[in-house]
């Protein structure tokens, strides 16, 4: 557990080492938070035997070593096939495929936490879980969860939904459950005109073929029609129900400009969606995966209690407290926690 709590540590102290700022989203950033990301990247990429899903992914990356080029891409996403055949051409082993895939995650963290006045509070609420639970459990769609968060941050600081829908042709690549984010994206839009809903509209249906295509069955085969249960789904849900009741009823306090506004009460009113069906869908895993897309919700509403709603000790204090308790039970408590525990480094195993 050492390695995690240092490096929740770390965070603290830089945390409350960092005078508050002017709410001024995107301000330029000091060395030593792109070296904690850089840090991160480093310790997601290069774990060994660190994951709940560790030996799936070696199987996968077995698979592909056994294959031809041409067949390679039938076992998993085109973006995470990629990194396999990279790694295997390079005569490396997994531990490149999981570095390649946490760089677009770190990218990610980076982009949008940096959009935030508290940006080290934010990196501090998405380590617990977001990083440490995530990123290093799912690697596939952590790899997703990064291509989305870039196309977050670009746009609320661009308005594009052309430039989010690139981002999100990427994370298909990774995930192709991605592609249910655009929606979310595409509600905050004031574009009204025919020729800019034809285009979005011609785009997404484009996105889907080429993201889903053949396999919507399998899709609805092995993560609804068989029931699959997902362990802790209801853990996860409710964390993106908190900051998305907080942000609804406290939404006007929290200084968004209006496109954030809209952007964020949508993912807001997804989470408490996301509650809804899992109470009553037949497939917990369904709404889990799907789940994983808001948790970015987290370091981007929580942070803001600092500063806006309480006094900025008091609130920095309140979502250090959270986010310390977060990482204590899941380190000590978590069903699957063991396969995190301990943390080895690749090179050091």
């Amino acid at each position: 557990m050492i390695p995690y709590w240092s490096m929740w540590t770390i965070l603290l102290l830089a945390m409350l080492a960092t005078p508050p700022r002017t709410p001024v989203p995107g301000f330029p950033v000091g060395p030593g938070f792109v070296a904690m990301i850089v840090a991160i990247c480093l310790m997601i990429g290069l774990r060994f035997e660190v994951g709940g899903d560790w030996l799936n992914y070696i199987e996968i990356f077995d698979w592909i070593q056994s294959r031809p080029l041409a067949d390679a891409g039938g076992r998993s996403d085109p973006g995470y096939t990629l990194f396999n055949v990279i790694a295997i051409w390079l005569g490396a082993d997994i531990w490149l495929v999981n570095l390649l895939s946490a760089i677009p995650f770190a990218v990610g963290l980076f982009a949008l936490s940096r959009r935030q006045p508290e940006h080290w509070l934010a990196l501090l609420v998405a380590f617990p879980y977001l990083v440490v639970v995530v990123a290093m459990g799912y690697t596939r769609q952590a790899s997703a969860i990064g291509f989305v968060m870039i196309g977050l941050a670009s746009y609320t600081r661009t308005g594009s939904i052309f430039r989010y829908l690139f981002w999100v042709a990427l994370a298909a690549a990774f995930h192709k459950t991605a592609m249910l984010t655009v929606a979310l994206v595409f509600m905050t839009s004031d574009q009204r005109r025919i020729v800019n809903l034809a285009i979005l509209v011609i785009a997404a249906i484009g996105l889907y073929f080429a993201a889903l295509g053949d396999s919507t069955d399998r899709l609805l085969t092995n993560y609804v029609g068989a029931r699959y249960q997902s362990g802790g789904a209801a853990i996860r849900v409710s964390m993106c129900v908190v900051p998305g009741l907080l942000f609804l009823f406290l939404r006007k306090r929290f200084g968004f400009h209006p496109l954030e506004e809209k952007l964020w009460r949508n993912f807001s009113i997804a989470a408490i969606l996301a509650a809804v069906a899992l109470a009553t869908t037949p497939s917990s895993t369904a709404v889990d995966r799907i789940a994983l897309y808001l948790l970015p919700m987290q370091m981007v509403i929580l942070p803001r209690l600092a500063g806006y709603v309480l006094e900025t000790g008091t609130g920095r204090a309140l979502v250090a407290s959270y986010s310390a308790a977060v990482l204590f039970v899941w380190l000590n408590f978590g069903t699957f926690s063991r396969a995190w525990i301990p943390y080895r480094f690749w090179f050091l195993a």
